[in-house]
């Protein structure tokens, strides 16, 4: 079932304010259904704080960011230190990060974003394309 949600979130797509709904409540319901310390768990945080992300763009509702970030704030714990995927899911959050600094101009938002994205870089191999 897990599997099966996580698909038709995906295929939602943005379809407006209703298709992102219904996308972020596939994601809730396949993260909390896939074992807790599973890599596919992390996959679904990662996509639910991306629609949240986007939803937040769409409706600029101020909570969503927050919950963006808890979202994304889990899903690297589910990955193994060192993995390509784990550093990939920093930088995620790093990126969601950014959003409230570039919306209040608040320079702890900023400096957490950067903390982040240096975190990222951190879990990224000397010989990763990415840090060029």
């Amino acid at each position: 079932m897990t599997a099966r949600r996580a698909r038709l979130a995906r295929r939602i797509g943005p379809g407006g304010h209703a298709g992102h709904g219904r996308a972020i409540s596939c994601f809730e319901d396949a993260a909390r259904s896939a074992p807790r310390r599973a890599r596919q768990r992390a996959i679904h945080l990662d996509n639910l704080a991306t629609a949240l992300r986007q939803r937040h763009e769409l409706t600029h509702d101020a909570h969503e960011p927050r919950r963006a970030s808890a979202a994304h704030r889990a899903s690297p714990r589910r990955l193994p230190r060192g993995s390509a995927e784990r550093a990939q899911r920093l930088s995620n959050h790093g990126s969601t990060l950014m959003r409230p600094a570039a919306l209040t101009g608040d320079r702890r938002h900023l400096d957490r974003a950067v903390r982040q994205l240096r975190r990222a870089l951190d879990h990224t191999g000397t010989g990763d394309p990415r840090r060029a």
